[in-house]
């Protein structure tokens, strides 16, 4: 272990590969990095490594040619784990004969964690029929096992191997998967003989019972009983005072004095507090979602055309359709722009020529070294001519996100944000690579929206609430919602938004979700959720969204798989 371990990281994510390289190096071990397929294939010639990390799709290429080429001569030498955020190359990987796939995201704890187990070839910890404390401390699975997985009691592993109930197989009714059916069924390539798996994730009806495990409530109750018995001591005890208090002092003698009602409420705290929770919540509205509505791409040319842009966020100023870039300093410092009326005229005549994107400069000078670890913008909204943009960055192992400010100047022709200005906002829970994705302005407060949501992960979600001057007002209660929020729409005249949720994992959820806001907290409407028809070849990452009058939707894809600017129609009764 230590500086005799040497670990080769091929990853082309800069943030990811300084990331991963920072925490393997702060653990003693020797890490030599590789942002290209050509650069690994030479560092492994040179090299003998221990582990080699090594993600999927490396620009436009996929690394498992090389790992087909280069796996004969690593055998018995080098561990190798792939790393990717969609779900199907596991396949891959099966074919390959690589025993580590790790699905994005995965937390830097456990991926670290996994690196030590390889590297002391502790392999007996990921054999099948392992212990529950066994289960708990990988971060990946052998590749033969079923490829939807998450450990109970483990949010690391529920959002590393997430289903949408979190187990391997889905049926009707949720009920938690039984741990020895995860051992000796999920965990091994006998998972394809599960009577759910069989129907091929869709039970229709109850779990069967010699699968069902215990419910998250009950573990949470077993596990905490002496808590929970100590805080009812707790309220008794307080109670008494209480009535010991408002009974003395100068009060007339008992036996004249009317009993005092004393009142312990079982209301949910103030917006402030975290209630702890007293039953499993819901994680998605409770009306059903319609029909899977097709999208119409609209086609880009210019810069927008590559695939590369990564675009994070959309949103209207003006009639002016804003497409910010996730890291603008890479687009030559710039926003760019489409007008409405382009956009209406190639929706009433889809065979007409690309939308050529304009441009708007972006002035936020040394961004990077004004916020450590900046990783780039995720959302944007426009109050008259003030601009609100939310950012994450990484400046240790850990992620914050960030609330900045700025002004649309020149007449339209330039944005310039205020760096000395901003709020800092923690994460809410532990998740990689997930800070406050989303922004809606109402009036004069700024509402932010954090992307991990699911109730796993987050039990009590908030949206975070700031005035003009991005000074913290408070936090109001968000729903539970399973899997990612990525962006929001503005708020319409009675209060209502949508934002967009998808999961990392294909075959996955790409959706859209209303929600009614007030200054008491955001709550679901009644309106169905908008599920998108999914593509049959792979998972988009839909990053931004904005209304486009009352007939639907504009949603725009980071650069997974591509830049993809589309229309969704709003469905009609």
């Amino acid at each position: 272990m230590g500086s005799d371990t040497r670990i080769l990281v091929l990853e082309d994510d800069p943030s990811l590969i300084k990331l991963y390289s920072e925490a393997l190096r702060l653990e003693g071990f020797r890490v030599d990095q590789a942002t290209t397929i050509e650069e690994a294939r030479e560092l492994l010639s040179a090299n003998e490594y221990t582990v080699f990390l090594c993600d999927v799709l490396i620009g436009k290429q996929r690394s498992t040619g090389l790992l087909h080429e280069v796996l004969p001569a690593l055998a018995g030498k080098t561990e190798v784990v792939m790393l990717s955020g969609k779900g199907q190359y596991l396949e891959s990987a099966q074919e390959l004969g690589v025993k580590y796939f790790v699905a994005k995201p995965t937390s830097l704890d456990t991926l670290v964690l996994l690196i030590h187990q390889l590297s002391r070839g502790m392999e007996e910890a990921l054999e099948i029929g392992a212990s529950d404390e066994d289960l708990r401390q990988t971060a990946a699975i052998p590749a033969q096992h079923c490829p939807y997985l998450g450990i109970r009691g483990d949010p690391e592993t529920w959002f590393a191997f997430p289903t949408e109930e979190n187990y391997c197989q889905r049926p009707k009714t949720p009920k938690p998967i039984a741990l020895a059916h995860q051992s000796d069924v999920c965990l091994s390539a006998s998972h394809v003989n599960c009577p759910v798996f069989q129907h091929e994730g869709e039970w229709s009806g109850p779990l069967p019972q010699e699968i069902q495990g215990e419910s998250p409530l009950m573990a949470f109750l077993r596990e905490r009983w002496m808590i929970i018995a100590g805080a009812a001591v707790g309220l008794v005890i307080v109670g008494v005072i209480l009535i010991l208090v408002l009974s003395g002092g100068s009060s007339p003698a008992p036996s004249a004095v009317e009993p005092t009602a004393i009142t312990i409420s079982t209301a949910f705290p103030t917006p402030t507090d975290t209630p702890a929770p007293t039953e499993e919540p819901a994680t998605e509205p409770t009306a059903s979602p319609v029909e899977s509505q097709p999208i119409s791409v609209i086609p880009l040319s210019g810069p927008l055309a590559e695939p590369t842009s990564e675009i994070s966020g959309l949103a209207w100023y003006g009639d002016t359709l804003i497409l910010l870039p996730q890291r603008p300093s890479r687009e030559d410092d710039v926003l760019y722009t489409l007008q409405k009326e382009d956009i209406l005229r190639y929706l009433s005549d889809p065979n007409g020529e690309p939308l050529t994107p304009g441009t708007i400069t972006f002035t936020a000078p040394r961004i990077e070294a004004t916020i450590s670890g900046f990783e780039g913008f995720e959302a944007i909204g426009f109050s008259g001519n003030r601009v609100y943009l939310t950012a994450e960055a990484s400046p240790g192992r850990t992620i914050a996100g960030f609330l900045l400010a700025g002004e649309v100047i020149g007449g339209g022709s330039e944005i310039a944000v205020d760096l000395e200005n901003r709020a800092e906002i923690l994460p809410q829970a532990d998740i990689p690579n997930a800070a406050e994705e989303a922004l809606v302005i109402a009036g004069d407060r700024i509402i932010t929206l954090y992307e991990g949501n699911d109730f796993r992960v987050n039990v009590s979600p908030v949206a975070h609430v700031f005035d003009t001057s991005l000074i913290p007002v408070g936090t109001i209660p968000f729903p539970n919602l399973e899997w990612r929020v990525t962006d929001a729409t503005d708020l319409d005249p009675e209060g209502r938004f949508w934002v967009v949720n998808t999961s990392f994992f294909w075959p996955g959820v790409e959706q859209l979700v209303e929600y009614q806001y007030s200054e008491d907290g955001i709550t679901g409407t009644d309106n169905a959720p908008i599920r998108l028809l999914l593509d049959e070849d792979e998972p988009r990452n839909w990053e931004g969204v904005a209304r486009l009058d009352d007939s639907g939707f504009l949603i725009v894809t980071d650069k997974d798989p591509e830049t993809i600017l589309a229309f969704v129609a709003m469905p009609r009764p």
